[in-house]
């Protein structure tokens, strides 16, 4: 249930490689579920919906290269 796991956005922007507020905002535009962490209130995300919103942007981005 590794997917299931809960992550910082902190750990996110490491997925992605690029700026937490750009990494926020792309999560949040992709709809993903979120909570907010109880002592710092962060937001926490699901690792598998990071992954898959990764991946999906990633695909898109080689393709667009590709032509």
């Amino acid at each position: 249930h590794f997917r299931q796991q809960w992550i910082r956005l902190q750990d996110a922007t490491a997925i992605f490689g690029q700026r937490k507020k750009d990494v926020l905002d792309l999560l949040i535009k992709a709809g993903l579920e979120h909570k907010l962490s109880k002592r710092q209130q962060q937001p926490l995300f699901r690792r598998g919906d990071v992954e898959d919103v990764f991946y999906a942007q990633n695909g898109e981005q080689l393709s667009v290269l590709g032509k």
